[in-house]
């Protein structure tokens, strides 16, 4: 068995220097060092500091120290990545509004960073030749084959309606760029290898819901490799395989599994599965800076994964068996895979930054993620299988207070966004914040959820307020029946979904909760309908995928009505806090304003808290610390 060397390398911290017990602010605030990047050289790292309120994105030699700071405060930053050793590209957003584009939108624009010095340069957003309003300046494929340069895709047209995906080369010095490759109305991405060789491109018609890929042949003869009807695109291509032969792809292995095949590009021949588990699903492919897939990670409520490379294999999977009560993360590799930077979080830490070093065979402690909060203060995570009423077993995470016996405590019960998504063992800021105040969390990973096969998540279809809301439920009569949790002394918090199935709480069994708090939250079900046909054509998937997942295919309004929490407010008895950003562009202000209405008519205790300058994710520091002392506060009140 191969054997690493755990070592403390000083590399940006050393310790988790916090002894005092954290604050709300130490909860809310970003991470101390997030976002870390290794170079494709393996010299360099790139990390996110956080010094009061200010985000600021430091390049820094592995040998030489920190060579640039670049003050990243200003717009939402939403990561970066290296695409060569010289330069580091950022990727930011800002909510705005374009004349003649119905409503706000969020900006998303890319930036090149040189290295050692020299000017920041916009990509391709001075080109007037493409679409405008053009959202997405950050969907790059990969370095091309010219040093300095990479492959975007971009909209090019006068109108949405005609606009087509093309692919650009665009220089990282000037942030200019030339038209490289010319797509269809219909093209949804392209694949390039790593010489820069465009392989194959991806097509979906949204008013024939014809799905296909076409290769290219060596001549130069694009030719259809794969077709679908589908109303939703449902086969996942992921990148180029291994030898540049076969595109990679995610799709259901039929036994109620998501699995990784290969699809020959010279005949559309599909392999047997090349990864999949017999007990969870591929959640995504790897890949490397030329979106080439290395391996896949699959899901859980811890991360686990497989490799082409046996090797590589092997080495991950013995540091991943190494931590068992944390998820290990891998966030970066250089470009020979000798070095794996990796992000452990769970109940051990807040979240510690490594570098597994193959070569040396170490794992090279580089910085801790939050070092204001020492692991004496993290909140043990538990992950539990629970039957519902009606048989079906899920599964909750349990993260209770540090230092206080696990009987009788008050809680808080957090279901997730999406709906279908679902919570790991992680660092959550809320679900710690809570424990430290000395609740008990819970986290259900109701029906609908993914992360645990189809049967699983297709069980939450058109039951929103329903058997999705009897599994919140059941979840937290399960950890009361065993004596953790005192049953008259629990709120119900939640964002997004969360955000609904915290008010369906409070408007369904409004027995079971002392308080709610609902951020973000959709209230009128009619209402969210209304707007995604408003801003969607209709022959949009996206409005076949919200009826299928709210209603099961059955457009019914009573339904929609009958689960909708702003038709039910004369049931509450809890007092409610909502809490709303001005710039949600995914859950317009408006659903929140009107439950506040609604509820206020109906004479129940509610308050309504307006984020100024907040989108839907809580990304704005500032504003993320108002919400969580707003919400840490109200769950004080009713609660002690």
């Amino acid at each position: 068995m191969n054997k690493f060397i755990y070592l403390c390398v000083m590399v940006l911290m050393c310790f988790n220097a916090a002894a005092a017990k954290p604050t709300v602010k130490d909860y809310a605030l970003d991470a101390n060092i997030s976002r870390m990047k290794i170079s494709p050289n393996g010299e360099l790292i790139a990390y996110t500091k956080s010094i009061d309120q200010r985000r600021l994105v430091y390049i820094h030699h592995l040998q030489k120290g920190v060579l640039r700071v670049v003050d990243a405060t200003q717009d939402k930053l939403r990561g970066y990545q290296f695409y060569d050793n010289e330069h580091l590209v950022l990727f930011n957003s800002i909510t705005t509004r374009f004349k003649g584009y119905k409503g706000e939108y969020e900006y998303y624009a890319s930036y090149a960073v040189p290295i050692n010095g020299g000017d920041i340069r916009p990509l391709m957003m001075k080109n007037k030749k493409l679409l405008w309003p053009q959202t997405n300046f950050t969907r790059i494929v990969g370095p091309s084959n010219e040093e300095g340069y990479v492959l975007m895709e971009l909209f090019t047209g006068q109108q949405q309606a005609s606009a087509t995906l093309d692919l650009y080369k665009v220089s990282l010095a000037t942030g200019r760029g030339r038209l490289f490759d010319r797509g269809k109305n219909s093209t949804i991405d392209w694949f390039v290898d790593e010489k820069g060789t465009v392989r194959a491109r991806e097509d979906y018609r949204n008013h024939t819901n014809k799905h296909t890929v076409l290769s290219l042949s060596e001549d130069d003869d694009w030719r259809e490799i794969f077709e679908k009807e589908s109303d939703i695109p449902e086969s996942g291509f992921t990148g180029l395989a291994e030898d540049n032969t076969s595109l990679g792809f995610i799709e259901s292995n039929g036994k109620g599994y998501l699995a990784y095949y290969h699809m020959e590009l010279s005949s559309g021949a599909v392999s047997e599965a090349i990864f999949e588990k017999a007990d969870r699903p591929v959640e995504a492919a790897m890949t490397n800076r030329f979106g080439k897939v290395i391996g896949v990670r699959y899901s859980g409520l811890q991360p686990s994964y497989d490799f082409y490379d046996p090797s590589l294999n092997k080495d991950v999977n013995w540091i991943v068996s190494n931590f068992p009560q944390d998820s290990v993360h891998i966030v970066s590799f250089s470009d020979d895979f000798s070095q794996v930077l990796l992000l452990l979080e769970g109940s051990s830490s807040a979240g510690i930054y490594s570098i597994l070093d193959r070569n040396k065979k170490t794992l090279e402690h580089v910085a801790d993620a939050r070092s204001q909060i020492s692991d004496g203060y993290v909140g043990a995570i538990t992950a539990h299988q629970i039957t519902t009423r009606d048989g079906m077993a899920i599964n909750a995470l349990l993260t209770l207070p540090p230092q206080i016996p696990a009987k009788d405590l008050p809680a808080v019960v957090m279901p997730h966004g999406g709906p279908e998504s679902y919570d790991q063992i992680s660092f959550d800021f809320m679900a710690q914040y809570f424990a430290s105040q000395g609740y008990a969390v819970i986290q259900p990973n109701f029906r609908g959820s993914t992360g645990f096969g189809t049967a699983y998540k297709l069980a939450g279809r058109g039951e929103w307020g329903r058997k999705m809301q009897d599994d919140v439920t059941d979840s937290l009569k399960h950890f009361a029946t065993q004596g953790v949790v005192d049953a008259d002394r629990v709120c119900i918090v939640g964002a997004s979904y969360g955000g609904y199935s915290a008010l369906a709480g409070g408007a369904f069994t409004p027995e079971l909760y002392k308080c709610v708090v609902a951020i973000a939250p959709v209230a009128d079900l009619p209402l969210m309908m209304k707007d995604t046909q408003r801003y969607t054509s209709k022959y949009s998937w996206v409005r076949t995928y919200w009826d299928r997942v709210i209603q099961d295919g059955n457009a019914d309004d009573d339904m929609l009505e009958a689960i909708s929490p702003i038709n039910h407010v004369n049931k509450f008895k809890a007092p409610v806090l909502l809490i709303h950003g001005n710039d949600d562009t995914v859950v317009p202000m408006k659903q929140s304003l009107a439950m506040e209405d609604a509820l206020e008519d109906a004479d129940k205790t509610v308050t309504f808290i307006e984020l100024h300058k907040e989108d839907h994710y809580l990304s704005n520091p500032r504003t993320r610390l108002e919400a969580l002392e707003a919400t840490g506060s109200f769950v004080n009140k009713y609660l002690n």
